[in-house]
């Protein structure tokens, strides 16, 4: 993508729904080598990855948000928790936008009509 005519390679970002969420975390890991300037979770499987993080803390490392409803039965205290703590241990540039009573898949509108209590839209 960063080699197409007209595309400024310092303005790519990869963004991802759950499954994807942890796909653009663990393509943020990869800090400076990931090649985008930020990576964007929207309840993505949350925790401290099986990538070895380098120091994010480098300019060209992606900057990171993570949208997460606080009521996502699939993401436990302890593994939000260890995603936190690898973000501040590698000097990460973070941010973690948490939706207070939201469930998984909240951006999806179709999950209004799911009757699994584990989804939600909001």
């Amino acid at each position: 993508l960063a080699a197409v005519e007209g595309v400024d390679p310092k303005r790519i970002a990869a963004i991802g729904y759950c499954f994807g969420g942890r796909t653009v975390l663990d393509l943020a890991r990869a800090g400076s080598l990931a090649g985008i300037s930020a990576a964007v979770s929207f309840h993505g499987i949350l925790d401290d990855g099986g990538i070895a993080s380098e120091d994010m803390s480098h300019p060209d490392a992606p900057r990171v948000l993570i949208c997460h409803g606080d009521a996502d039965p699939f993401i436990s205290a302890e593994n939000r928790a260890a995603c936190e703590e690898q973000l501040r241990r590698c000097k990460a540039r973070w941010d973690m936008l948490v939706l207070g009573g939201v469930r998984h898949g909240f951006t999806n509108p179709a999950q209004a009509l799911n009757p699994n209590p584990a989804f939600g839209y909001s």
